[in-house]
C-alpha cells in the first residue's frame, strides 16, 4: 500500500483538504481529509486492470484516477462536486492539466447535483433520531450544511462550500449544543423546498457525455504529454 500511495501521489493532477476544513467548519480536533485525482501510466489506463481509488489506511487521505473522478462528478455527487469549488487555501496540487476541469467546473452544477444532494439529506433523515446513532449528530449537520448549499445556489447562482453565516448553528448540531430533532426538521424542511424547485431551476439533466469526454481527453492526454509518455 505504502507503494502504491506513493505512485499515485506522484501523479496527482490535483488535490484538496477536504471535510471540515473545505467547508470552514473545522475546529482544534478537526481531522486533516484530503480527496486527490491522479492520472495513471498510458499502459495501466488503457490496460485490463487499472487502479480505481486508493485510501491510505492511516489517515484520512483519498485518490481516484481521472476517469473514476469524472463519472462521480458526471453523476451529481455533491461530495466531488465540491472539490471543484475548494477555497484557495485548501488547494494542496493543482497541475496545468486539470485547469480545464476549474474553467468549465459550473457545467458540473446540473440537476444531477441537485438530485444526488437531496437524496442524501433524505438517507440522514431517515437515521434513528437518538444519541445511540452512530455519528447522528455529525450527519443531520452536514446534511443541513448541503441544504443551505444547494438553496443559496438556486436562490442566488452562486455555488460556495462553504456557508459560514451559518457556522454557529451547524457547529451546535455537530456537537450536540442543539436538539437533533430541530437538526431532522431543518433537514427535511430543506428537502421539502429544494425538490419543489428541481423541475423548475431550468439547469440541464447532466454534463452530457461529448464535454465530459473532451474534458478527461485534454486532460489526460496533456499530463500524458507532461510526463514524455506519448
Amino acid at each position: 500500500m505504502n507503494q502504491e500511495l506513493e505512485y499515485v501521489r506522484n501523479r496527482t493532477i490535483y488535490a484538496v483538504r477536504s471535510g471540515s476544513y473545505m467547508y470552514g467548519l473545522n475546529h482544534d480536533d478537526s481531522d486533516e481529509d484530503s480527496l486527490g485525482v491522479f492520472v495513471d501510466t498510458p499502459k495501466r489506463t488503457l490496460g485490463f486492470a487499472p487502479y480505481q481509488t486508493i485510501k491510505n489506511p492511516s489517515s484520512d487521505e483519498t485518490y481516484k484516477t481521472l476517469h473514476d473522478y469524472a463519472k462521480h462528478l458526471a453523476n451529481g455527487s455533491s461530495f466531488w462536486v465540491e472539490t471543484l469549488f475548494a477555497p484557495d487555501a485548501c488547494i494542496i496540487v493543482q497541475h496545468p492539466a486539470f485547469d480545464c476541469f476549474i474553467r468549465h467546473r459550473n457545467a458540473f452544477l446540473t440537476q444531477a447535483l441537485i438530485t444526488k444532494s437531496l437524496g442524501f439529506i433524505e438517507a440522514m433523515t431517515r437515521l434513528k433520531l437518538s444519541d445511540d446513532t452512530p455519528n447522528i449528530h455529525k450527519q443531520l449537520s452536514h446534511a443541513v450544511r448541503v441544504g443551505y448549499m444547494i438553496q443559496r445556489w438556486l436562490d442566488t447562482g452562486v455555488f460556495d462550500v462553504q456557508v459560514l453565516e451559518h457556522r454557529d448553528e451547524l457547529m451546535d448540531i455537530k456537537f450536540a449544543r442543539s436538539s437533533i430533532h430541530l437538526a431532522h426538521d431543518k433537514a427535511k424542511n430543506m428537502h421539502e423546498s429544494i425538490d419543489a424547485q428541481l423541475h423548475k431551476c431550468g439547469l440541464p439533466e447532466d454534463i452530457g457525455n461529448e464535454l465530459l469526454n473532451e474534458l478527461v481527453t485534454e486532460a489526460t492526454f496533456a499530463y500524458w504529454t507532461h510526463m514524455g509518455e506519448m
